[in-house]
C-alpha cells in the first residue's frame, strides 16, 4: 500500500482493529493492509495537521485530509477501548 492507497476504508479497518482488539495503531494498520513506514508517514502528518489549531480544513489536500482522520479516528478508538476495558473492571471489582 503506497501514499495514494490510503482510503476510508483502510481507516475504517485500523479504528475498528484498535478499538475491538486494542491493537497498537502500527499493528492495527498492518493488519489493515499497508506498510509500517507508510503508516508512520501518514500517521506524522496526521499528527502534525491536528495539532495546528490554525488549519483550514478546506485548504487540505485529499490525501491531507485522510492523515488528519486517520489520526483522529485512531484516537476516538483508542479512547472506546480504554473504555470498555475500564468498565469491564470496575464491573469485575464490584463483583467481589
Amino acid at each position: 500500500m503506497s501514499d495514494h492507497e490510503l482510503t476510508e476504508a483502510f481507516i475504517d479497518a485500523t479504528a475498528a482493529h484498535v478499538r475491538t482488539n486494542g491493537l497498537w495503531p502500527d499493528r492495527a494498520a498492518i493488519l489493515a493492509g499497508a506498510l509500517r513506514r507508510d503508516y508512520e508517514r501518514w500517521a506524522e502528518l496526521g499528527d502534525t495537521l491536528n495539532r495546528n489549531l490554525a488549519i483550514d480544513s478546506e485548504t487540505l489536500t485529499s490525501h491531507e485530509r485522510l492523515c488528519l482522520e486517520l489520526v483522529r479516528r485512531i484516537d476516538q478508538a483508542e479512547s472506546e477501548n480504554s473504555y470498555r476495558l475500564l468498565s469491564a473492571y470496575i464491573h469485575a471489582a464490584s463483583l467481589g
